[in-house]
């Protein structure tokens, strides 16, 4: 169940850092330069990603401590067998979402701002300009029409 928690895990973590990532992007081709943008790209993602991160971390929590929640019965059950097959699982997707979470706020940004170190004065391509390239491209390969 390790496994399945680690591969449920990957998939919350990617989609916060694409997020993330996008954010930056969009301050970089605003002109930002690589640390204002990573800094401000964490600053505007720090409440969804926190919130995201601690909403899952509680959910999960019952499962954690092996409790069964009967709703209808009005009962709570510690160290039913049912929990106990999901205790691994959700350990694994609490206990690695509080670790990537800090990672996504902390590591991306760093690694992000070191990717543009090596890339100074790049600008993404204005959608003007690809358009552009787009169309000029499609008259070469269009058939001459006599």
């Amino acid at each position: 169940m390790c496994g399945l928690g680690v591969i449920s895990l990957a998939g919350i973590v990617v989609n916060n850092n694409i997020i993330l990532i996008d954010t930056f992007n969009e301050y970089r081709g605003r002109g930002y330069s690589a640390g204002h943008a990573a800094f401000r790209a964490g600053l505007v993602r720090f409440r969804p990603v926190v919130l995201t991160a601690v909403t899952t971390i509680l959910g999960l929590m019952p499962m954690v401590f092996q409790l069964t929640i009967k709703i209808l019965d009005r009962e709570i059950i510690a160290g039913a067998p049912s929990s106990q097959w999901w205790t691994q699982l959700s350990s694994t997707i609490a206990g690695g979402l509080t670790f990537a979470t800090i990672l996504t706020l902390v590591a991306t940004p760093a690694m992000l701002v070191i990717g543009g170190a090596f890339v100074r004065g790049h600008k993404p391509a204005s959608p003007g300009l690809i358009r552009r390239a787009l169309s000029l491209w499609s008259k070469r390969l269009a058939p001459a029409q006599g």
